[in-house]
């Protein structure tokens, strides 16, 4: 039997295959002359695909480890669903004429940080989820 170290995913022991997890790095360009309609419409539908991919995650969660490791992704959920965050991006899109990816990624930024610097402990692990949610959502946008 082969011992292998790493970063547990979630609590508990494991027996099966095992892969390794490469982070692949979201790269953003501005885009000249936007229309911020249409980058409205294509982050609405962006969140709309990450809001059906996290349900779906959700359901397999609940059917295959316990009602606790699924929780987090009804989370996440409610990160897509936060209207400070969607009002941020939105924003930005409207107001400066940001392009849907540049405006998700920097709001993104923005609340993981505000998370990570809080004191307590919860919080600041929330800024991780934050990030994840907002990178599904650029995945999403970049067609990755």
């Amino acid at each position: 039997m082969k011992k292998i170290i790493g970063i547990s995913a979630s609590r508990g022991m494991c027996i099966g295959p095992v892969f390794q997890f490469f982070r692949q790095e979201l790269v953003v360009s501005e885009k000249p002359n936007i229309q911020p309609g249409l980058e409205l419409q294509r982050l609405n539908d962006a969140f709309s695909t990450a809001k059906d991919q996290i349900e779906n995650i959700y359901q397999k969660a609940l059917k295959e480890s316990c009602d606790a490791d699924a929780e987090i992704f009804q989370a996440h959920k409610m990160i897509l669903e936060d209207p400070e965050l969607i009002s941020e991006v939105e924003n930005k899109i409207k107001d400066l004429g940001t392009g849907a990816e540049t405006a998700v990624q920097e709001a993104g930024k923005k609340f993981s940080d505000i998370m990570a610097a809080m004191n307590d402990e919860y919080f600041a692990a929330r800024s991780t989820d934050i990030l994840d949610v907002t990178n599904r959502v650029l995945r999403i946008l970049l067609g990755i």
